[in-house]
């Protein structure tokens, strides 16, 4: 059987609700093990996507649950553009109490597929977010860099998007990233076949240093030539 990916996502709590968190999560994970055959349960790559907990230890009781990842998205990599871009999140913790907790991440979960978070490129000067994906990547935490595109409606609708220059230096400069620290990972970025958040040839329009990571791969003989899968 192929791995399969599932998320568990979950907002905020209000303080007064935030000790039920764990409650919500058996609430979930219970019936999913249940239903299924122990080693099926076992293959699963289940990532607990939300807000990270005020006690980190009280990951290793989501692990018992079943669940093997955490998914602190920073959205931005600089600490005053999270404050401004993230208000919700920034009220709830400063950004480097959400890095704290995927550090805790990797003792519980792992590097790598373990220990993954969701950056929004192009909404932060791009020598913040660089440094700040080569920073995570060098403890062994894998960021899924994201494009930013402006919905209509939305708080940054009217916002410009990232020149093209910009959006094709951005992904080859993450790249560096990537291939600088893939010993940090729990499998190199070239060699991952496992279906989520790590694995390798994925391409989507929103995540274009995954295709430069795969066009290098190709060029270096670790990837067959062609177009990637279009599927997770």
């Amino acid at each position: 059987m192929l791995f399969r990916s599932l998320a568990v996502a979950s907002g905020a709590l209000t303080p007064s609700r935030r000790g039920e968190t764990l409650d919500m999560l058996a609430a979930t994970m219970n019936p999913v093990r249940e239903a299924l055959d122990e080693d099926v349960f076992n293959e699963l790559h289940i990532a607990m996507n939300g807000y990270p907990p005020d006690d980190f230890a009280e990951m290793y009781k989501w692990k018992e649950l079943g669940i093997n990842a955490s998914k602190f998205d920073l959205e931005v990599m600089d600490p005053a553009f999270f404050a401004a871009v993230c208000p919700g999140k920034y009220a709830y913790r400063p950004l480097e109490h959400w890095k704290e907790a995927q550090d805790a991440s990797l003792e519980i979960f792992g590097p790598g597929r373990g220990t993954v978070t969701s950056l929004v490129v192009g909404m932060e000067p791009m020598d913040s977010l660089i440094e700040g994906i080569d920073e995570r990547l060098s403890k062994g935490i894998f960021p899924i860099p994201l494009n930013f595109v402006p919905t209509s409606g939305s708080a940054f609708g009217r916002f410009r998007p990232p020149t093209a220059a910009w959006s094709v230096e951005a992904p080859q400069k993450t790249a560096d990233c990537f291939f600088r620290h893939a010993d940090k990972l729990d499998r190199a970025p070239t060699d991952d076949p496992r279906p989520g958040y790590t694995r390798t040839a994925r391409s989507y329009h929103s995540m274009l240093t995954t295709d430069e990571i795969t066009r290098r791969a190709q060029e270096q003989g670790l990837l067959p030539p062609g177009l990637p899968k279009q599927n997770a």
